[in-house]
């Protein structure tokens, strides 16, 4: 009897276990039979800005930036400097768990979606030559085993938090080896944020479109930059294909009284194909 109710007590312990994480680092949904959703807590474990500052022998005097700012200004500090292997974006519970999950999407052949806050990497500035340290392209090193941990579920990234509609292929090691993002553009308050690199592309730029391309951020990420839509309002859509396999990405415009604004936006629609 009482070796029963011992592993009566465990296996409610492990379940009370599995609801706690569920709850504190994210959720598992299954949408319309044959989408997998993953919302991501991506600013709650991150490292703060103050811990890569405190590594500097000046305390991080000569980046150009007040005493609590998150902003690096000067174009000509070595960014490198404020990353650490050990530095965090999404905590290790919770990487651990992300890991777990995208392991677990290719045995159920369903499309997958990651839910966050912003892109990984630092795409919407003020300045063209800021680097963003609230940005999830800091910390590198974080942010490099979160792509890594999602890589296998094949999923999308979709965030809005930083009101600038961006498209993009994240790049880990090398361009073009992470996930897709596409954040969403500001609905009612027009943002200024930019993506105007001083560097050309490597390559994959679109004709037309400044900025497009490979490229690398302020923090030294990897991108590939498929679209991108300056100043504009409204609201995205993302249509999921399971027979397809494939996932388009939509933008659809409006004007500052929140009225349908039919102007074209390059590089949208785009589809994307998830093998």
């Amino acid at each position: 009897m009482g070796r029963k109710s011992g592993q009566r007590g465990q296996r409610q312990k492990r379940k009370r276990s599995q609801r706690r994480q569920k709850r504190v680092y994210g959720h598992l949904k299954t949408c319309t039979g044959f989408i997998v959703r993953r919302t991501l807590e991506d600013r709650k474990y991150k490292s703060a800005p103050a811990e890569a500052y405190a590594m500097l022998e000046d305390g991080g005097g000569p980046v150009g930036r007040s005493k609590t700012s998150e902003v690096i200004k000067d174009p000509t500090f070595d960014v490198s400097k404020l990353d650490r292997p050990e530095f965090q974006l999404l905590g290790k519970a919770q990487e651990e768990f992300v890991t777990q999950w995208s392991q677990e999407v290719p045995k159920s052949n369903r499309l997958a979606v990651v839910l966050s806050q912003s892109p990984y990497v630092n795409v919407g500035n003020y300045e063209p030559s800021y680097g963003d340290m609230d940005s999830n392209g800091w910390p590198q090193s974080g942010r490099k085993r979160a792509l890594r941990a999602i890589v296998p579920s094949g999923a999308v990234m979709i965030s809005g938090d930083i009101h600038y509609a961006t498209l993009l292929q994240h790049g880990i090691n090398k361009l073009g080896d992470g996930p897709w993002s596409y954040s969403v553009p500001a609905f009612s308050a027009k943002g200024h944020r930019i993506w105007k690199p001083s560097v050309s592309a490597q390559g994959r730029a679109i004709p037309g479109m400044e900025g497009s391309g490979n490229h690398h951020d302020r923090f030294g990420n990897k991108l590939t930059l498929a679209a991108k839509a300056d100043g504009v309002l409204g609201y995205g859509m993302i249509i999921l294909d399971k027979q397809k396999r494939e996932i388009t990405f939509e933008i659809h415009p409006s004007d500052e009284k929140r009225e349908s604004d039919p102007k074209p936006i390059p590089g949208r629609p785009m589809t994307i194909r998830i093998e």
